[in-house]
Order: C-alpha cells, then sequence, then structure tokens
C-alpha cells in the first residue's frame, strides 16, 4: 500500500480546480444551449397560432372580415350605453322606461287623479298675515223668545244641527195663551160679524129691512174684520207659524200656551242658555245658532302692509301645521286701524262645507299683493321628487303616464315655473301625482302598476 503523503495531496488539489471549472462551464453551456431549444420552439408555435388566425380571418375571395370586429366593438358600445341608462333609469329624453304607469278611468276617479294642460301662468308675489278663524257674522243668530215663558223642552243642545223651521225648544207661555184666546174670540166675532153683515145685505136689497140696519152690519163686521187682523197679525210677529194659527183655529184641544222657539235658519247649536223648568222672559238670548258653512278669516294687517292690501286681492289661508288650507279673496279692509294692536283689519270668506274651519283657529294667510306671467308653469302639487329628481307625470296618447324629469323655477305655492323638461300644450297630472308616484314606484319594483 502506498503512503500518500501532504506533497501528493497538495499536488492533486491544485491539478482538480481547472477541471472543476471547466465542468462547471461545460454545464452552463449545456443549459443555456438547453434554454435556446426551448425558447425557439415556443416562438415556432406562436407563429404556427398566428398563421392560423390570420388564415381563419380572410375569407375565399382574399380580403380580410374587419365585420365581427367591428360588431364586437359595437356591441360593446351598446352595452356601456345600456349600462348608462340603467344606472340612470332615464333614456336621452328624460323618460323614465320603468316608472310608466296606466290607470283605468275607475282608478283616476278612486285616487283622485285629474290632468290639465302645460301652459302659461300668472305667479303672483305674497305677503304673509297673521289671523283667526271667526264666525261669519250675517250668519249668526240670537234666538230669544218673544213672550215669557217656563221651559217645558229643550229640544236642541251645543252642537246639535238645526234646520230652518225647526223647533228647538218649547215653553209654556200664560201671556201667549192670552193672545191666542183673543185671536179666538175675533176669529169668532168675525164670522159672527160677517153672517149678519151677509143677511142683512140680502133684506136691504128685498127692501125688508131699512139701509141703516144693513149700513150698521156692515160697519159691524169691518170692526170684526180689524180686530181679527190685528189679534192674527200679533201672533204671527211673534214667530207663530200660520200652520200653527190653523191648528188652534181648527181644534179646542189644542193648548193655548204652548209656544214653539223655531230655528231662524239652518246651522248648528254654537251657545245654550236655557235648562228643563227654567222661566225665561221675553228678548232673552236662549239660543245662539251659526251657519258655519262659510267663516271668515280675519287678517291682522300692519300699517306697512295697508296700501299692499286690497279688496278682491287673493289669499292662500293655512292652518297652524299647513293644514287646513284654502283659497279665498278679501271681500273687506277696515279702514280705521285699532288702538292697541295698531293693525288694521281684512276679512277672507271661507268655504267651510266640511266643517275643516273652527272658529277661533290660529291661521296665517298668503295675500297677492302683485303678480307676474310665466310662459310655462304647472300646479305646484303636480312636482313629485323620484331618485333626487322632480318628475312631473305626463299624460301620453295612449293614456300612459309617465314621469318626466323638469327642472323647475320659480313658484307662489299655488303655481310652480318649469324652466326645462315640458312643453305648451301637453298634459300633466295636476292632482293625485303622489298616487300616480306611489304606482310608478310599485311598477319598478316589479309590482302590479298596469290596468288598476
Amino acid at each position: 500500500m502506498k503512503v500518500i503523503t501532504m506533497r501528493m495531496v497538495l499536488l492533486l488539489f491544485i491539478l482538480g480546480l481547472p477541471l472543476a471549472a471547466c465542468d462547471g462551464q461545460k454545464q452552463e453551456a449545456t443549459h443555456r444551449s438547453d434554454l435556446t431549444a426551448q425558447k425557439g420552439a415556443e416562438t415556432e408555435s406562436e407563429k404556427h397560432e398566428e398563421h392560423d388566425d390570420h388564415d381563419h380571418k380572410v375569407d375565399h375571395g382574399g380580403h380580410e372580415d374587419i365585420g365581427g370586429l367591428a360588431d364586437k366593438e359595437g356591441h360593446e358600445g351598446e352595452d356601456d350605453s345600456h349600462e348608462q341608462v340603467a344606472e340612470s333609469g332615464h333614456d336621452e329624453h328624460g323618460h323614465d322606461e320603468h316608472g310608466s304607469v296606466n290607470l283605468s278611468a275607475e282608478s283616476r276617479d278612486a285616487f283622485g287623479v285629474t290632468t290639465a294642460i302645460v301652459g302659461a301662468a300668472d305667479l303672483n308675489i305674497y305677503i304673509t298675515l297673521p289671523g283667526e278663524i271667526s264666525v261669519n257674522e250675517d250668519r249668526l243668530a240670537h234666538v230669544v223668545p218673544r213672550v215669557g215663558g217656563v221651559v217645558t223642552e229643550a229640544l236642541k243642545s251645543w252642537g246639535d244641527p238645526v234646520k230652518l223651521g225647526e223647533p228647538i225648544a218649547i215653553l209654556d207661555s200664560q201671556e201667549l195663551g192670552g193672545m191666542n184666546a183673543a185671536y179666538l174670540s175675533s176669529v169668532e166675532r168675525r164670522s159672527l160679524a160677517k153672517s149678519v153683515f151677509e143677511r142683512e145685505k140680502r133684506l136691504w136689497e128685498k127692501k125688508i129691512t131699512s139701509e141703516q140696519e144693513y149700513l150698521n152690519a156692515k160697519q159691524g163686521y169691518a170692526d170684526a174684520d180689524i180686530t181679527y187682523r190685528e189679534k192674527r197679525q200679533a201672533l204671527l210677529s211673534l214667530g207663530i207659524s200660520e200652520e200653527r194659527l190653523k191648528k188652534i183655529a181648527a181644534s179646542k184641544k189644542e193648548s193655548l200656551t204652548r209656544h214653539e222657539i223655531i230655528a231662524p235658519f239652518g246651522g248648528v247649536v254654537i251657545d245654550k242658555h236655557l235648562t228643563l223648568g227654567e222661566a225665561v222672559e221675553a228678548n232673552s238670548a236662549i239660543y245662539q245658532i251659526g251657519d258655519l258653512s262659510e267663516v271668515w278669516a280675519n287678517l291682522s294687517v300692519y300699517q306697512k302692509d295697508l296700501g299692499k292690501v286690497r279688496k278682491g286681492a287673493l289669499a292662500l289661508v293655512s292652518g297652524p301645521d299647513g293644514e287646513p288650507e284654502g283659497m279665498g279673496a278679501v271681500t273687506y279692509v277696515r279702514p280705521i286701524i285699532g288702538e292697541q294692536t295698531r293693525t288694521a283689519l281684512a276679512r277672507i270668506p271661507l268655504d267651510n262645507e266640511f266643517g275643516q274651519w273652527r272658529p277661533g283657529l290660529f291661521v296665517e294667510a298668503m295675500v297677492a299683493v302683485d303678480s307676474f306671467t310665466v310662459p310655462i308653469a304647472v300646479h305646484t302639487s303636480a312636482v313629485q321628487k323620484k331618485e333626487g329628481m322632480s318628475v312631473v307625470f305626463v299624460e301620453t296618447l295612449d293614456g300612459d303616464l309617465f314621469p318626466q324629469v323638469v327642472e323647475t323655477g320659480r313658484s307662489d305655492g299655488v303655481s310652480v315655473e318649469i324652466v326645462k323638461g315640458l312643453q305648451v300644450g301637453a298634459t300633466y297630472v295636476s292632482k293625485g301625482s303622489f298616487v300616480v308616484k306611489a304606482e310608478s314606484e310599485k311598477e319598478s319594483f316589479g309590482g302590479d302598476g298596469h290596468n288598476h
């Protein structure tokens, strides 16, 4: 066995370094060659694929088919357009394609949906004045008995409705009894005097009796007739009806002391000042009846506004919370300023058929003091908010109601100017647009918004 010395190991180590370096360089060259071959193969494959695509794009005549690419680009543009419309909910004309509603005539009547024509309107400039609702004093009556008596029946109480000529209370009146007795006596005396006169007239015509006896009978009948008419008129002046007088004269069982208090007109009992069994005197107020079908809005006009508020000026009157609300015209402006309030009174009659205006209610009135004309306007109730935009529901020739986006301008609380979105002559929903909006939103969410 040969002994390996340190010198031999060192020699072998020195001789091995070039060999290792050559082997590494050879491996690296081999690896690079493999990568180059792989890349060349990939490039050749891509060339074949491009050649196949080119062959596919060339038709039998040798021209490129660019229609497919154009159609693809066109569809992409159309999709983008549809996406924009879908996002906005409206087309280029402002029409909401998903909010159209078709209501039948019956549904429109039931919901109170009415239409109007778009056109010019006069917008008013208003000043706001405070006021109070009061009873129409021309339709207010303090009911008083014209003879004294004891209350036997109180037929009406506070708040009860009454009709013209309807009994509201019954009195037992000794004074009336005496007057009725005198009337009955006059009826009998007149009847007797008439019979005597007619008999004497026949006898005088036959020359059986003297002319003096005939004249005396004639005078007696005239006196009895005057007394009869006097007693009768006295009862009529107390409010006793002709029918009542006939009953008294025809029936001996009819009470002479019974006195019916009659309502002077239809209305409601506002106040009552009698109780059962109470003795009331003549001309004492026992009832207060008011016809509240029309009331007054009495406004306080400040000194600075006296020159603006005139008779005939239109006004929009509203309650504390905006309800109720009604239109009227100034019919009277008091020429005297109150010493304490330093204001004048302006009066506006208001229709109160449904009792929405209660006397004593504090109100505000927007009184028109000037006006100007705009070319296109609609009722304020016609404008609704939909998806953050102002819309007016317009009717098509087919009867559909679609929300038209509009741009509004000036308003006076009754009408609003339309700056953009509507044309003169279009038919729009003037009342009940809130109901149409609800139906439109139901339709937009997939509900049944048609043919209600």
